[in-house]
């Protein structure tokens, strides 16, 4: 159980009716294991899901994960409403593809529960000798959640929704004319872990289609992608790298509701400095591929750039006992001239938790973390695990 709450300064500065945000949620997990088969349903409640109008609406806010998982030999299959991470990055790395993104809340920072679960079907054959194949299969799709008004609202979608004359539409993409799927073989060779991949699906992010205004479309389109990871251990240095293709259906780069092909990255480390410090880094970035013909005014990728990074930072230490933490954690948006800076302390006492927190915005304010320089708060959470 965590009882939170946010406050968010610029509020307090513009509004004499400004409070505090409620930022509370309670979790419960329950599970069943058996020789050949294992059972779990989790719940994550806060007060948004409470509030929903249909128990449908209650579902998809409420359930964090539920599944049945079968044991037959060296074969395993899961099926259910999943959360499944591939790849070798800490957080958000290209190859990571199974799950859509809630970014209704910036506040929510770990990745795992910025995940919204997707039903699946997953397949796992243990190949011995460190060697596994994974295969999924998602009979349907959905894109990042993304918020049309509000504190999180990006701000061109923020424009959109707020002019009275403008209607946006969405895909209905929960048939089997929108499923995906995805392979996935992982091995060690040597110090060196490695996979490679393949997933046939669709980008998490919109297309924005503007050229039947007041009708505004949002679409989503489908890509092949390839891709390979791999981690070891070189100097007392945690090492990871991702390197992905994303194909469209856009190969010349000239179709203006259609993203481009890309070449996505993510390079990682981390280690211990003094003290218990530690320090962990992750550079990633995409390469736009085609870009000649991103030309006209009406392409959803004209305006941006082609090369297009970020850096992650994170540092923290633990003391007295790992009792006390404090960490630091900064995203910089290399191109955007932006950044979120995430500093933060704790207090555990057996099962209980104390924290506070801040989250930053900086930097242009046309740049994709820059936008929310208005949305910077501070967080307070007391959480009991029992």
């Amino acid at each position: 159980v965590t009882l939170g709450a946010l406050l968010f300064p610029n509020e307090v500065e513009t509004s004499a009716a400004a409070g505090l945000s409620n930022a509370s949620e309670t979790r419960l997990n329950f599970s069943v294991q058996g020789t050949s088969l294992d059972a779990a349903l989790k719940l994550k409640m806060t007060e948004s899901a409470l509030y929903t109008e249909t128990a449908a609406d209650f579902l998809s806010d409420a359930v964090d994960e539920a599944y049945l998982r079968f044991f037959f030999g060296p074969v395993t299959v899961q099926t259910g409403l999943l959360k499944v991470v591939w790849g070798k990055a800490d957080s958000q790395g290209p190859l990571d593809v199974l799950n859509p993104y809630d970014l209704t809340d910036l506040s929510v920072t770990d990745t795992l529960d910025r995940k919204i679960a997707q039903l699946m079907a997953r397949a796992t054959v243990d190949l011995g000798g460190m060697s596994k194949v994974e295969a999924a299969f998602l009979p349907s799709f959905e894109g990042h959640r993304i918020s049309e008004t509000g504190t999180w609202a990006p701000s061109a979608l923020k424009t959109l929704a707020s002019n009275p004359f403008v209607t946006i539409t969405y895909e209905d993409t929960r048939s089997l004319d929108y499923s995906q799927a995805g392979l996935r073989f992982t091995t060690t060779t040597g110090s060196v872990d490695w996979g490679v991949q393949y997933f046939y699906g669709y980008l998490p992010t919109p297309a924005v289609d503007t050229s039947a205004l007041p009708s505004v479309s949002i679409l989503h389109n489908r890509y092949h992608q390839v891709g390979a990871d791999a981690a070891a251990v070189l100097g007392g240095v945690n090492l990871r790298a991702e390197l992905a293709a994303d194909l469209t259906e856009d190969l010349d780069g000239d179709d203006p509701l259609i993203y481009n092909p890309t070449i996505q990255f993510s390079l990682g480390a981390d280690r211990d400095i003094v003290a218990g410090i530690n320090l962990n880094l992750q550079y990633a970035g995409s390469v736009r591929l085609a870009d000649s013909g991103v030309a006209a005014s009406g392409d959803i990728e004209s305006g941006t750039d082609a090369f297009n990074s970020t850096l992650t930072a994170v540092v923290f230490q633990k003391l007295f006992r790992d009792k006390f933490e404090w960490t630091i954690r900064a995203l910089w948006g290399v191109q955007d001239k932006d950044c979120y800076l995430l500093p933060g302390v704790s207090w555990t006492e057996g099962d209980a938790e104390i924290s506070l927190s801040a989250g930053i915005f900086a930097g242009d304010e046309d740049g994709e973390l820059g936008q929310y320089a208005d949305s910077s708060y501070l967080k307070l959470a007391l959480k009991y695990r029992f």
